[in-house]
């Protein structure tokens, strides 16, 4: 079955297919939208926009199932059954792939990143601060400045440009990950910073329990820039990891 119309607050109408000739509507009464706030430029900030959006119905407490056949019901649950998450299922706007939105906020932000600098100490002193990556450790931070900047007409610049970075952002809603992670067959283990609001505990939670061996890990202490800010810590995460799946 294929979804027909959907809008935000309103039913969601699929149209006709196989067991359901006449499609089918699941009421506005059973969908629950979540809008939710995703950080600003590479994650580095919140950001006061909800632009993460995603649309839960919990199938197996369905009124509306309960009203149609036996047969259809277990169609539709068989149909849905390696994506329902604790009995829901849970569509991500970013599982319908969409054209490139230029207008995406992210992507309006990260055009208006500074892109150069007289030194790479005066990078350094910049970005060291305030937030965000004044989390980082000195090193790190020295490595992200070092690494991420090149020379060019005595100035140093950014080797992600703006432009680059907002050319990614219009298109970093629009993937459809999401909906094949019951694909991956290995071991996976799912990491993120107890404090991260980019892809934080809850969601994280919910990729790791999509893949099928998927495991999750939730550093405490530790933000979006978890890597930069303990290296250590995550260094011994991965060893970890690696020891149990030898």
């Amino acid at each position: 079955m294929a979804t027909n119309s959907y809008e935000p607050g309103g039913d969601l109408v699929l149209a006709p297919g196989p067991g359901f000739r006449s499609g089918f509507v699941v009421p506005a009464s059973e969908l629950l939208e979540r809008f939710s706030r995703s950080s600003g430029p590479g994650g580095q900030g919140v950001n006061t926009t909800d632009s993460r959006v995603e649309l839960r119905w919990r199938v197996l407490d369905s009124p509306a199932l309960a009203r149609v056949s036996e047969a259809q019901r277990l169609r539709v649950e068989s149909a849905l059954n390696d994506r329902l998450v604790s009995g829901e299922l849970i569509i991500f706007a970013s599982e319908h792939p969409l054209p490139p939105q230029e207008d995406f906020f992210l992507a309006r932000a990260a055009r208006k990143r500074r892109n150069e600098w007289r030194s790479t100490d005066a990078a350094f002193a910049a970005y060291a601060s305030k937030p965000p990556l004044d989390v980082m450790t000195e090193e790190s931070l020295r490595a992200y400045v070092e690494y991420g900047l090149r020379e060019r007409d005595g100035m140093f610049e950014l080797k992600c440009r703006p432009e680059v970075e907002a050319r990614v952002y219009s298109m970093g809603p629009n993937h459809g990950a999401f909906a094949r992670l019951g694909e991956i067959g290995s071991n996976v283990r799912v990491v993120c910073g107890e404090t991260s609001t980019d892809v934080g505990p809850p969601l994280a939670s919910k990729i790791a329990e999509r893949i099928p061996h998927g495991h999750l890990e939730v550093m405490a202490g530790l933000g979006h820039f978890g890597p930069q800010q303990d290296p250590d810590a995550c260094v011994a995460s991965i060893l970890r990891f690696c020891a149990e799946t030898v």
